[in-house]
């Protein structure tokens, strides 16, 4: 994939409508398999700020930018979804740019702010997805991990605990998806910590969009499909 966006649900000791993930948990998922050459962009809270910072690092990346959503409903002190911080209420979010390798990005370049509403929980502006395909190209593959239901569109992989089942469209990725289930349940293996590296499946050259992947247990542990 040459472009991955991955909105880690980091444990910021708040009630969720969502299982959290510890620091550990996170920097131990095998990101560095879905990237050679590539741009990621991490989400990060104001607490996991730096241990973004060691993700990236530990998966093979260079921190190069940031990103800052500006929340544009909660200026002036109109919290819309109640408290979103521990000292202050923030009004921004940051999402970590990092490179790996030396892929190839457009010339033109965005702003590194967004100034978009919040919506529901956990629900990322929705201008990345134009930033992100204007620096790579539509016809890129692009990945999304911990996606939802709102973040499946066109052009992108997105896989998510909270998808409604699995709808593939790349018939090289149908069949490596078919091939990596058969393994796991003739060896009984579904879906273990260990199940990520357990099957590397090489899925075909870089073509153009049109595929999603959704849903399924897999997700707690997303790095399974190699690039």
């Amino acid at each position: 994939f040459l472009a991955n966006i991955l909105s880690a649900p980091w444990t910021i000791h708040m009630k969720l409508p969502y299982k959290q993930m510890s620091d550990d948990d996170v920097l131990s998922l095998p990101i560095e398999c879905l990237q050679e050459d590539g741009v990621i962009f991490l989400w990060v809270t104001g607490r996991s700020h730096p241990r973004g910072l060691d993700c990236l690092k530990h998966w093979g990346y260079r921190c190069v930018d940031e990103l800052s959503w500006l929340k544009t409903n909660q200026i002036n002190a109109t919290v819309a979804t109640g408290r979103t911080g521990h000292w202050l209420n923030h009004l921004k979010e940051t999402c970590l740019v990092g490179i790996k390798g030396n892929p190839t990005l457009s010339e033109k370049i965005d702003f590194n702010s967004l100034a978009e509403t919040i919506r529901e929980t956990s629900h990322k502006p929705d201008g990345l997805y134009g930033i992100i395909e204007r620096m790579v190209g539509q016809g890129a593959r692009k990945l999304e991990l911990f996606g939802r239901q709102h973040n499946m569109r066109h052009g992108w992989t997105t896989i998510g605990n909270d998808l409604p089942g699995v709808h593939l469209v790349e018939p090289g990725l149908i069949d490596s998806f078919q091939r990596y289930t058969s393994y796991m349940k003739r060896t009984g293996a579904m879906y273990g910590p260990g199940s990520a590296r357990a099957l590397a499946l090489t899925l075909p050259p870089k073509r153009r969009g049109g595929l999603h992947m959704t849903g399924g247990p897999w997700n707690t542990q997303p790095g399974f499909v190699n690039n």
